[in-house]
């Protein structure tokens, strides 16, 4: 029992690199910076390439290894780092575990492509601990490029919300859904986050989801459901029932537990 969470969240946390990953190869600046990286690493000939290879040779030895690096790395280093992030781990540590990570899930990448274009020796203790070293460069110098040039999109994606960090939960969702967080619910093993951009459902607990919103003021009102305090446009009554109307015209119950925390609020007459 007490071991399920965790291999719920690593689950999510690979399903989560994924649909990062996607997001980052569907910009177009994306393939310009990866571009960008192989035409310098072309000409510019290093570990070795500029003695073994033509520039037309030196540019087919790079593409593949910067794609195909960059994407092995980068799914490493965002399960990893959230992983580590999860267990409550210094930002150091996780951040050095990521590293690693992306390096080392690079090497096979390399030297497949090394043994494949350059009939290379790759059993060779020596040459695998330069190789290494080369994953561990390749890897750093592509994912801090890539952080560098999408800073600014990043940000432009994310809502404002009282804070220049939003909430933690927004980083889960797809680029073109991360606005104001309006509502979560609950539906089978998923929670479906609805923000002013749309909805999307993630594979998570709702107690989880609820406390990666750490910047919007919120209230769970069902053992289904949570709604953000700004995005409550109605409270009203049906019969028996208790139901709260967010901006976006969903009517979501209210059950009797949480109704006297809506009073405390002033959300719901005595």
């Amino acid at each position: 029992m007490n071991e399920r969470p965790d291999k719920f969240a690593d689950c999510n946390a690979f399903q989560f690199a994924l649909r990062e990953l996607q997001d980052v190869f569907l910009a177009p600046k994306t393939y310009a910076i990866l571009i960008g990286i192989v035409a310098v690493l072309a000409l510019s000939g290093p570990f070795g390439t500029q003695e073994q290879l033509t520039l037309p040779g030196r540019l087919g030895f790079w593409l593949p290894i910067v794609f195909a690096g960059f994407a092995v790395g980068y799914l490493a280093g965002s399960v990893v780092g959230r992983w580590g992030s999860q267990r409550g781990y210094s930002r150091l540590f996780t951040y050095s575990l990521a590293g690693i990570a992306s390096g080392v899930s690079v090497l096979p990448v390399v030297l497949a492509i090394n043994l494949i274009l350059l009939g290379s020796d790759i059993t060779e203790p020596v040459y695998l601990l330069r190789q290494l070293v080369n994953c561990f460069v390749i890897a750093a110098v592509v994912t801090l490029n890539m952080a560098v040039f999408s800073k600014s999109d990043s940000k432009a994606a994310l809502p404002a919300a009282g804070s220049d960090e939003p909430d933690r939960l927004i980083r889960r969702l797809p680029l073109e859904k991360r606005g104001r967080i309006v509502s979560m619910s609950v539906n089978d093993h998923y929670v479906e986050v609805t923000t002013t951009r749309g909805m999307t459902s993630l594979l998570m607990r709702l107690k989880d989801a609820i406390d990666e919103v750490d910047r919007t003021d919120g209230l769970q009102i069902h053992r289904s459901h949570w709604v953000a305090l700004k995005a409550i446009r109605q409270i009203k009554r049906v019969n028996s029932s208790v139901i709260a109307i967010t901006e976006d015209g969903a009517e979501l119950p209210i059950s009797r537990t949480y109704v006297p925390a809506l009073k405390e609020l002033g959300l719901l007459p005595s």
